[in-house]
């Protein structure tokens, strides 16, 4: 009788365990219906940021506007430092704190891509929200950033760096000599520019020089005289190496930057006029 009462507390327990695994089962399966859901970012933003998702533009599209539309103007508001490494050829470098500022002295007229390193959802929102207010329309974000634009291979302007082998690829050399003797055959041959700044230049420079300071140099290729060799010096031939790369670049290739600059010039004894 003993065995029998203890043989029935066993089966009960057995089935009360057998029953606690299927509601955990049960419980474990169903729990996702039963969750709160959490909304999609879509949802969970403001309005003007949805907006601005329709303004995102892809780098081939940009591409496409930089060789057909004149009005086509390119913010970049990534940090002074990066940008000056390397940006798209003739963007313009205003900081995202800046832009509300800058803004009001823009013309609303002309069409305006901002290009930065990523923008997050409050970026977009407020970038919206800035040019709402001073009343612009055609205004679009390049999607993915630079990085984006570069990874298309699609061509942009580098500072130029002595150590990057790609850089050095770009650049044809001139010694003071070799320089002496080309101006002494064919100086009409020769288009020189001069990239220090102009207190230095006004001090002595080579004869019929023109002066463009490097960091104007993107925007000032219209003071070029093509079909000619372009010779590029400066004090030592860091600022020649970087203005080559520079107008390497822009499709601007038969440039020579003077190797040892003004100062191995000078003291060789070669004419500098004033």
């Amino acid at each position: 009788m003993e065995n029998l009462t203890t043989k029935k507390k066993n089966n009960l327990a057995l089935a009360v365990g057998f029953f606690l695994i299927i509601l955990v089962s049960l419980v474990t399966f169903y729990r996702p219906t039963f969750r709160k859901k959490t909304p999609t970012i879509p949802d969970a933003v403001p309005t003007e940021t949805n907006a601005s998702s329709a303004r995102g533009i892809e780098s081939d599209e940009l591409s496409k506007k930089i060789m057909t539309e004149s009005d086509l103007t390119i913010i970049d508001i990534r940090i002074e430092g990066d940008f000056n490494k390397e940006h798209i050829v003739n963007s313009k470098n205003i900081s995202a704190s800046g832009l509300a500022n800058a803004l009001p002295s823009l013309d609303k007229e002309r069409t305006y891509v901002i290009v930065s390193d990523m923008l997050s959802i409050q970026d977009t929102a407020y970038l919206e929200k800035i040019f709402r207010e001073n009343g612009f329309q055609n205004y679009f974000y390049l999607i993915g950033g630079f990085s984006a634009w570069k990874s298309k291979y699609n061509p942009t302007l580098s500072e130029g760096n002595p150590a990057s082998f790609v850089d050095q690829s770009k650049v044809s050399y001139i010694t003071a000599e070799e320089l002496k003797k080309l101006l002494d055959s064919n100086s009409n041959n020769v288009f020189i520019i001069d990239l220090r700044k102009s207190g230095q230049f006004s001090i002595g420079h080579i004869k019929n020089a023109v002066n463009i300071f490097l960091d104007d140099l993107e925007n000032q290729t219209d003071k070029i005289v093509h079909g000619k060799k372009i010779i590029l010096y400066d004090n030592d031939g860091l600022w020649a190496f970087k203005g080559a790369v520079r107008l390497y670049d822009l499709g601007i290739f038969n440039v020579f930057a003077l190797s040892d600059g003004l100062d191995a010039w000078k003291k060789k004894g070669f004419e500098i006029v004033k």
